[in-house]
């Protein structure tokens, strides 16, 4: 068992690594708290980790039936942790699992008009409506700001967004839900 000074230690260091990286605040949380449970699987220090651990570790979440894509974070936050503390990767030869693609499914103009119409709030409407429309997630809904908005080009600045800074286009409300 290692001690808990050791534990924080590990995930500071870690935590400054990855914002010299330049990763997003969202990564680096998600990051500490999976190598917090991995720390907490193995039970020994970083420098003793085999690549056997990592695999045991692995094989621990199949068995909890966690997905191809909460593995693969696994699997990510354990080679950050192991890099920017030992400086060594012994996860190196072990491949990420397969995650399935899924097709989102998208909603008819139909079924958007019955949506938009049980929305009994104008703000609430007029936020999905523009999320709709200029196909926004919800953290960039969160972060948008009236500068934003250019309504000259029908455009929307998304300033925060999952994939960087991009544009949007703005689409009234016939023409998105006629798409």
């Amino acid at each position: 068992m290692v001690r808990e000074s050791y534990v924080e230690k590990c995930l500071c260091r870690m935590r400054a690594w990855m914002v010299l990286r330049g990763l997003a605040p969202n990564s680096v949380s998600t990051y500490v708290r999976c190598a917090r449970q991995f720390l907490a699987h193995v039970e020994r220090p970083l420098a003793a980790v085999k690549q056997t651990d990592i695999e045991g570790y692995l094989h621990a979440l199949v068995a909890k039936a966690r997905s191809a894509r909460t593995r693969n974070v696994q699997l990510g936050a354990i080679r950050c942790l192991l890099l920017s503390t030992v400086r060594r990767d012994p996860s190196a030869t072990i491949p990420r699992a397969k995650a399935p693609r899924v097709v989102p499914q998208i909603l008819s103009g139909t079924e958007v008009a019955r949506l938009l119409a049980a929305t009994t709030s104008p703000k609430y409407r007029a936020i999905f409506m523009l999320a709709y429309g200029a196909g926004l997630r919800v953290g960039e809904i969160t972060t948008l700001e009236t500068s934003d908005i250019d309504g000259q080009r029908m455009l929307i600045r998304v300033r925060e967004g999952k994939t960087g800074q991009r544009y949007s286009r703005l689409w009234r409300l016939s023409t998105a839900l006629s798409r």
